[in-house]
């Protein structure tokens, strides 16, 4: 059977929210596939002890890759300096990066799915040559709508604006690649993003708790 990687910084054991129906819907129709290893950026958190526990995820591999804070401090101080996204300084800092590649080179993945983009560009693009980005909403349009309720100048209009340019350059270079596929939650979001970087025919609309095939 073949092997599938999900990136997250998500702990799919911890709180049950609209992150982790996500990752549950994922998981739930790549194991039709694939043997299913979820990797986790964002630490490990206590589990929780209700009907809404995630027994999926005890069903499958979860690795939790370690987070050094000062790294991360550091990450989010050079997102701001390489025009990158706070959420990448978090997750995608050096010291993830190295852990992740390593994970990777030492395992044969089929597919390699990310979890939103907080991981995406921190892995060996030769290490797995299918690929998936799951976007879930487009944070673009979540961060713009945002803004529209924001002061005209504020300190707080600024970090978001700022944030927003640094996703839309990610945004697009993620819907104008052909190394991967792309997927969000609904159609409104693939309309926006549709209509934002003109790539209508690369965006799949994945529903959560809904049956789908990711080849």
């Amino acid at each position: 059977m073949k092997k599938c990687c999900i990136l997250t910084a998500r702990d799919p054991r911890s709180l049950y929210g609209g992150d982790i129906q996500r990752l549950e819907t994922l998981v739930t129709n790549l194991q039709e596939k694939f043997v299913v290893t979820v990797v986790v950026t964002g630490g490990r958190r206590k589990k929780i002890s209700s009907s809404k526990a995630n027994t999926i995820f005890d069903q499958i591999n979860v690795v939790y890759v370690s987070n050094n804070f000062l790294m991360m401090l550091f990450g989010v101080f050079w997102s701001f300096l390489s025009f990158n996204t706070i959420q990448n300084g978090l997750y995608g800092n050096a010291f993830v990066k190295y852990q992740i590649n390593k994970i990777l080179r030492g395992n044969v993945f089929d597919l390699l799915v990310f979890h939103l983009f907080r991981n995406y560009m921190v892995f060996d693009q030769k290490a797995v040559p299918c690929q998936h980005i799951d976007l879930c909403d487009a944070q673009s349009r979540t961060y713009t709508d945002l803004l529209s309720s924001l002061p005209n100048v504020s300190l707080k209009r600024f970090i978001f604006e700022y944030e927003l340019a640094k996703t839309i350059r990610i945004e697009s270079a993620i819907l104008r690649s052909n190394n991967h596929s792309v997927s969000v939650i609904n159609d409104a979001d693939r309309c926006f993003l549709a209509h934002r970087y003109h790539c209508k025919s690369k965006l799949l609309v994945l529903p959560n708790n809904i049956y789908f095939d990711l080849k």
